[in-house]
């Protein structure tokens, strides 16, 4: 599984990387993940 598990770290780090910090730039002030 542990392709799996990088293929898992590299979708967080772009969220990361991408989504969050989009989404922090539009002034949203906190964010939740499940």
């Amino acid at each position: 599984m542990k392709n799996f598990s990088l293929w898992c770290d590299f979708i967080e780090n772009s969220f990361l990387d991408n989504e969050f910090l989009n989404l922090l730039s539009h002034g949203i002030n906190g964010a939740t993940s499940n």
